[in-house]
């Protein structure tokens, strides 16, 4: 019978690996929710851009059009005819009526409640959707539909060569609305990032207060 030092010995390459990913998993995992945001309390783009690498890969770094990088598609969003919304630039899905929940504004967990029950024939949509389907959105995913071009609201129109403006592409869009994204902020209580559509900024706030909500399919 072997030794444990011998065994050790042996097994001491899937040691090492299993060993690197725990403490990098660890690391990578504080790192997504710093004690305190650079400056009041914000994050810079950079580092929402690193965290998303991180959590999410499939939200790419959008450069605008007249910068560095390649150009928006044109149209940019496609009307699926079906009460959906396709972003040609990241492949999510969004909900066309944006305004068709009786709740309104409203608090983190509620709001998650009445997501995960959308489905097909809700909110004007036929895409047979079931409850599940829909998620809340993370804070990149919403900040990718920002034009800061614009304001009340900062968001382009279907083609993406102007402001989004009567019902194009989206209805029922709060101009100066808050809208709750699904990602934490590790705070003295738990919180998380809101986006405001008027402005493309965004926050931090605790569970409890009322925000709007706009819903998204895939990505995952």
């Amino acid at each position: 019978m072997e030794s444990i030092q011998k065994i050790f010995r042996k097994q001491y390459p899937i040691f090492l690996l299993f060993g690197m990913i725990f403490f990098a998993g660890t690391s990578f995992a504080e790192g997504l929710y710093p004690d305190s945001p650079p400056g009041s309390t914000m994050y810079t783009m950079e580092q929402l851009y690193d965290l998303a690498r991180l959590r999410k890969g499939h939200i790419p770094k959008i450069e605008p059009s007249d910068t560095i990088g390649a150009p928006w598609p044109v149209p940019r969003f496609i009307d699926n005819n079906n009460g959906t919304i396709t972003d040609r630039v990241t492949g999510l899905v969004w909900l066309k009526d944006v305004g068709c929940f009786s709740s309104g504004a409203t608090s983190f967990f509620n709001a998650i409640a009445v997501i995960d029950l959308l489905q097909h024939g809700d909110c004007g949509l036929s895409d047979n959707s079931v409850p599940g389907d829909w998620r809340m959105p993370n804070l990149l995913e919403l900040i990718s539909l920002v034009d800061y071009g614009y304001s009340s609201p900062a968001l382009p129109n279907k083609t993406g060569n102007g402001q989004s403006a009567n019902d194009d592409p989206f209805i029922g869009v709060a101009a100066n609305g808050s809208y709750w994204t699904g990602t934490r902020y590790k705070g003295p209580s738990p919180s998380y990032f809101y986006l405001n559509i008027g402005d493309g900024n965004y926050h931090q706030t605790i569970m409890t207060s009322s925000m709007l909500f706009w819903p998204v399919r895939g990505g995952h």
